[in-house]
């Protein structure tokens, strides 16, 4: 997937990508919010993995980038029926409360449905309170 609005960018995970998302995901101040108060605990190698084994048919890990750089990740998972759970984080802090979350978030349900999608679930940890009020 490659989604371009302005200078935001939704694209594909890829491999070289993994060393900044196992940075990501094993901060514990950042995943706290969605449940992991320690991180996940992954590896560089097993991100790779999970990168190399998304497709189409199961869904696919996403990259969010602004202005060339990359601030966040956000990934669906193909749930069948036409039926897409999507999730998002703004990693990068100084680039939360800007709005680009609802733009972002529009920009991949546009595309969702675009890509024949009926229903579009988001999943959204009741302990983040800034969530629900970001959509």
């Amino acid at each position: 997937m490659k989604v371009r609005y302005k200078n935001l960018w939704i694209r594909d995970a890829e491999i070289a990508d993994a060393a900044k998302l196992c940075q990501w995901w094993n901060d514990g101040e950042l995943m706290k919010y969605l449940g992991f108060p320690n991180g996940l605990g992954k590896s560089v190698e097993e991100i790779e993995d999970k990168i190399e084994n998304y497709t189409d048919e199961k869904g696919r890990l996403l990259l969010i980038e602004y202005q060339g750089q990359s601030i966040g990740e956000m990934f669906y998972d193909n749930l069948g029926n036409q039926v897409a759970e999507i999730h998002i984080k703004i990693c990068e802090a100084i680039y939360r409360n800007k709005g680009l979350g609802r733009i972002i978030l529009s920009l991949l349900i546009k595309e969702l449905f675009n890509q024949g999608y009926q229903k579009i679930i988001l999943d959204v940890n009741l302990q983040n309170t800034r969530a629900p009020t970001c959509i």
